[in-house]
């Protein structure tokens, strides 16, 4: 199941998966929106490791960041052939 809140303390988590934490201190949260910054489990060095990173999407070919302020919707039926989306979803799905 997909979520967008932020409920768990870290070190509950920790007992579930056990990951290397690469953040400091993050407060519990409903609701994460583009642009904002989020804990995210990652796979580094074949371990688990939670950082902070940026929620939204950036197509390779944006000159600028603020192209992926306009991609936070994709529809399912055109996911695979929309420029912003394509290769995302052929290859780093999250």
């Amino acid at each position: 199941m997909l979520t967008s809140a932020i409920t768990q303390d870290p070190a509950k988590l920790n007992k579930l998966v056990n990951f290397i934490c690469k953040i400091k201190f993050f407060a519990p949260r409903y609701n994460i929106a583009p642009t904002q910054s989020a804990p995210v489990l990652v796979q580094e060095n074949h371990r688990p490791a939670l950082k902070l990173l940026k929620w939204g999407l950036i197509p390779a070919w944006a000159k600028e960041e603020s192209i992926g302020l306009h991609n936070i919707n994709a529809r399912q039926e055109t996911l695979a052939q929309k420029p912003s989306f394509r290769s995302a979803f052929k290859t780093r799905r999250c």
